[in-house]
C-alpha cells in the first residue's frame, strides 16, 4: 500500500482502539470512522475527501504542534489541531509478512 493513497491492499492490521486524527504519530495510518462536533467542518472536509472508509496518513507536526499535515488521496492536507480531534479513525497498522 501507498501510504495516503486511500487505498488499503488487505494485508493492513486493523487495531480495534478508535482515536482522534491528532492522537496519530507521525508515520502512522488510520481510516476516517467519523466526526464529532461541527457540522459545519464535517462539510468542508467531506468536501475535501474525508469521507467514511478514507485512509489517512499523518505526515506531520508543525513545529509548535499546530497545524498538522496529513496525506490523504494522493495529496496533502494542513488542518488546525483542534480540527483534528473532532475526526475519529481506526488505527491501521501494516500487516506481517
Amino acid at each position: 500500500m501507498r501510504p495516503g493513497s486511500g487505498a488499503l491492499t488487505g494485508s493492513e492490521r486493523f487495531l480495534s482502539m478508535e482515536v482522534t486524527l491528532d492522537q496519530l504519530k507521525i508515520g502512522e495510518q488510520g481510516i476516517l470512522q467519523g466526526y464529532s462536533g461541527d457540522g459545519e467542518l464535517q462539510g468542508r472536509l467531506k468536501e475535501l475527501g474525508l469521507v467514511r472508509g478514507t485512509l489517512l496518513l499523518m505526515e506531520r507536526y508543525a513545529p509548535l504542534g499546530d497545524p498538522v499535515e496529513i496525506r490523504v488521496r494522493g495529496y496533502h492536507l494542513a488542518i488546525r489541531k483542534k480540527d483534528a480531534a473532532q475526526i475519529r479513525v481506526l488505527r491501521v497498522m501494516p500487516g506481517e509478512k
